[in-house]
C-alpha cells in the first residue's frame, strides 16, 4: 500500500502530525479535504483510515454544495455578520 493524494484527501501509511512530521510508523493518517475544511485524522488501524476515506468520498459532492452555498451567502450583503471585520 502506498501514499494517496487528490482533491478529496490525501492517506499516508504511519501518523504524521498536523505540521507533517512523522510520529510513528504504525498506523495511518487521512487528512479530509473539502473546499471550506480540512480534517487531520491518525488512526491505530490502517483498515479504520480506508472505511473512513470511503465514507468521505461518498458523502464529497454534497460537501461540496454545503460549502459553495455557504461560501455564497456569506458573500451576500445578508451574510455579512458571519465575515470577519463586518
Amino acid at each position: 500500500m502506498k501514499s494517496m493524494n487528490n482533491e478529496m484527501y490525501e492517506f499516508k501509511l504511519g501518523t504524521y502530525s498536523f505540521m507533517g512530521n512523522k510520529i510513528s510508523s504504525f498506523g495511518a493518517t487521512v487528512l479530509l479535504k473539502r473546499p471550506s475544511a480540512r480534517t487531520h485524522i491518525n488512526f491505530d488501524s490502517v483498515s479504520e483510515a480506508i472505511a473512513t476515506i470511503k465514507d468521505h468520498v461518498s458523502k464529497y459532492e454534497d460537501k461540496v454544495k454545503v460549502d459553495m452555498h455557504q461560501d455564497n451567502y456569506l458573500n451576500s450583503e445578508a451574510g455579512a455578520w458571519g465575515r470577519s471585520g463586518t
